[in-house]
C-alpha cells in the first residue's frame, strides 16, 4: 500500500510539473505590443528560409523566427515558423513549413484570441487561415500559402511583418522585476512581484505576471491557459502587508481576487476569487521573480 501511495504521489507531481508552462517572450508579445512593433516595419509579400534565418529571435528561449500577420479579416496574428524537409512514400525529401506556434487576436476585443495552435505542417501549395486556425482549400479565405519554391507568402489583403529580435520595452518590462531577496521577516509590496502559476477552482488556470510598486499599486497581465488570451490585472496591497486585492477584466466579466501571501515562504499565496456573484477558492505559486 505504501509503495502504491509513493507511486501515486510521484506520478501526480510529474503531471503537475508537465502542466506548468512558463511565460516566454512569445507570450509577452501581446496584441498591443504587436501593433507597436509593426508600426515601424514594412510588410513583405513573402518570406524565404534564408530571410527568416537572418531574423533574431524574440528571446533566448525562442528558437524560431517570429512573424506578425495581419489577416484578411483585419486581425493580428503572431507565428513562429521553421523550414524543413519530410520524406514522401518513395523516400524522396519534399519541403515543408512548420508553424511551430500561432495566436490570432480578435480586432474587436483587446487580447482576446480567435484561434491558436502549434505544430502545424504545411506542404507545398497548402494554404492556412489564421482566423480559423485551419488548413483550408485554395480560394477559401486563406491568409498564407507555402509555395512550391519554399516561400511563405501572403494571400489577397493579408500582410506579413518580419519581427527582428526582442522589443526594447519588453526588455525594460522584464528589468522591473527584483532579484530574489530570500526569506525576510517582514513583507513588502515588492514581494508580490513576479510570475505566478494560478489555479482558480480548477476553472481558471494560467499565469499572473505581476508588478507591485513600493506604494502598493499592482499592475500586470493574466495569461489564460485555455484560450491563450491575455487580460489586464490591476490592484493594490490592501489591509495587511501580505494581503492583495486584484481585478482581472475578462471578456464578459470581472474577476475579483483577495489573496494572502505566505509570510515565511513568500512563494505561495491563497485566497478567494469572485465572479458573477459566486466565490471560489484560488491558489498561486511563484514561478519566477523575474
Amino acid at each position: 500500500m505504501l509503495v502504491w501511495r509513493k507511486f501515486f504521489l510521484c506520478f501526480s507531481f510529474l503531471l503537475f510539473a508537465q502542466s506548468v508552462q512558463a511565460i516566454d517572450s512569445f507570450d509577452r508579445h501581446d496584441e498591443h505590443m504587436l501593433k507597436q512593433r509593426i508600426e515601424t516595419i514594412e510588410a513583405v509579400p513573402s518570406m524565404t528560409s534564408g530571410q527568416s534565418a537572418s531574423l533574431q529571435p524574440l528571446g533566448p528561449e525562442i528558437h524560431s523566427p517570429c512573424l506578425v500577420v495581419k489577416t484578411n479579416s483585419g486581425n493580428l496574428a503572431k507565428i513562429l515558423v521553421s523550414w524543413g524537409f519530410r520524406k514522401d512514400a518513395a523516400g524522396k525529401p519534399i519541403p515543408v513549413l512548420m508553424i511551430d506556434r500561432f495566436i490570432t487576436y480578435d480586432r474587436e476585443v483587446a487580447n482576446r484570441t480567435v484561434a491558436n495552435g502549434k505544430n502545424i505542417m504545411l506542404f507545398p501549395d497548402f494554404t492556412f487561415n489564421l482566423d480559423l486556425g485551419q488548413v483550408v482549400p485554395n480560394g477559401q479565405g486563406a491568409d498564407l500559402t507555402f509555395t512550391s519554391d519554399r516561400k511563405l507568402a501572403s494571400i489577397q489583403q493579408a500582410k506579413i511583418f518580419p519581427i527582428d529580435g526582442p522589443a526594447e520595452d519588453d526588455q525594460e518590462y522584464r528589468n522591473v522585476f527584483h532579484e530574489n531577496r530570500g526569506i525576510q521577516e517582514g513583507v513588502e509590496p515588492e514581494d508580490f512581484t513576479g510570475i505566478w502559476r494560478v489555479n482558480g477552482d480548477g476553472r481558471w488556470k494560467g499565469s499572473w505576471e505581476i508588478i507591485a510598486q513600493p506604494n502598493g499599486r499592482i499592475s500586470g497581465k493574466y495569461y489564460a491557459d485555455e484560450t491563450e488570451s491575455i487580460f489586464p490585472i490591476t490592484g493594490k496591497v490592501s489591509g495587511s502587508p501580505h494581503h492583495i486585492s486584484l481585478e482581472i477584466e475578462l471578456t464578459v466579466a470581472t474577476q475579483q481576487i483577495e489573496a494572502y501571501l505566505l509570510t515565511k515562504d513568500k512563494d505561495k499565496m491563497a485566497g478567494t476569487i469572485s465572479i458573477l456573484g459566486q466565490t471560489f477558492g484560488i491558489y498561486a505559486e511563484r514561478e519566477s521573480r523575474e
